[in-house]
């Protein structure tokens, strides 16, 4: 893989959650208190924090043996789930902090978990993919690839879809973990797959974006940018947005790729997933701003950082929805 100039950046994804709602594929409730709204971070300073997201108060704070970069929290039933650099993922209580319980990897995980009918999926840089019970943290199974599990798995209609070091794309039975099928592709894979209308969308440090079919893994079409593509896409109206490293996100055609397929320029390169909400793209980048833009490809603004953005934006709306990368509108 391509030498990043990363490793150590501050924070990393967050996620905002009504407290006591669960911050899956479906809608919160409307907030009607910002007081319950929290915004749950992880840190270089190996802490994954809870904030009151109206004032930024920490409401708690729970540390870990290392880093926590890369892997995005999930909460799902009042639990949040996050992986970390001292190889654990770590179920904690969205209330209070406390630890409900750990499971150990043998080596460090930026893999962010995804939850499905009480299995909790996550991919480590020991080369596995897990299949871990919510409840308890036991591990239900495990498939071992041939490189690091950077990518995060997504779930759809019973199949698991991951990528891995080892320059392949996978589907697996999201039940036993039995290969479905598996892509080669020229490099990495450290972009996490979508999947919409029966495709499958993924990114891979070859600077190129497929499209495949869910059923088989054939490729509906290729697109090729300027430079390694490590950001996960997201669909929006038959749009698929997706950042690459040539410092740009492209707006793609989701049936052919293209032609006529929109720019949206950045001045540094991309490995933050796009949210789109509302006719807005939002996404950071390594020139250290995050940028909104309006799905034309027109600039609203941008917000300059003192660090870059490796992290994927989540948006909170009015009404309580939460949107995140992904298919757009729902939670991912």
């Amino acid at each position: 893989m391509r030498n990043l100039p990363f490793f150590k950046s501050i924070g990393i994804a967050c996620c905002i959650v009504f407290l006591y709602t669960a911050c899956r594929k479906h809608d919160t409730q409307p907030i009607s208190n910002d007081s319950d709204a929290l915004v749950f971070i992880g840190s270089d300073n190996d802490t994954i924090y809870a904030l009151n997201a109206t004032n930024g108060q920490k409401v708690w704070a729970v540390g870990t043996s290392d880093d926590i970069d890369y892997s995005s929290p999930t909460v799902s039933n009042g639990v949040l789930y996050v992986g970390s650099w001292d190889d654990t993922l770590r179920a904690i209580n969205i209330v209070d902090g406390s630890i409900k319980w750990k499971f150990k990897t043998d080596d460090d995980i930026g893999s962010s978990p995804i939850i499905s009918n009480g299995i909790v999926y996550i991919g480590s840089k020991d080369g596995n993919v897990y299949a871990v019970s919510a409840a308890d943290g036991n591990m239900v199974w495990t498939v071992k690839t041939s490189g690091r599990v950077k990518s995060s798995p997504t779930v759809s209609n019973g199949v698991l879809y991951v990528g891995s070091d080892d320059d392949t794309i996978r589907a697996m039975n999201a039940v036993n973990g039995n290969m479905i099928w598996k892509v080669k592709t020229g490099r990495d894979v450290f972009s996490s797959p979508t999947v919409y209308n029966g495709v499958v969308y993924v990114g891979s440090d070859d600077d190129t974006i497929r499209a495949m079919n869910t059923a088989d893994g054939s490729i509906k079409w290729k697109f090729k940018t300027g430079g390694g593509v490590l950001s996960s896409p997201t669909v929006s109206n038959g749009v698929v947005y997706v950042g690459s490293a040539d410092f740009n996100v492209y707006g793609l055609d989701a049936n052919t790729g293209g032609p006529g397929y929109r720019v949206f320029p950045t001045n540094a390169a991309i490995y933050s997933s796009p949210t789109v909400s509302n006719g807005t793209l939002y996404v950071g980048s390594t020139d250290n701003k995050v940028y909104a833009f309006t799905t034309d490809g027109s600039k609203k603004w941008e917000f300059a950082m003192s660090e870059q953005t490796l992290s994927s934006p989540c948006v909170l709306t009015r009404s309580g929805k939460v949107v995140h990368p992904g298919i757009s509108g729902e939670q991912q």
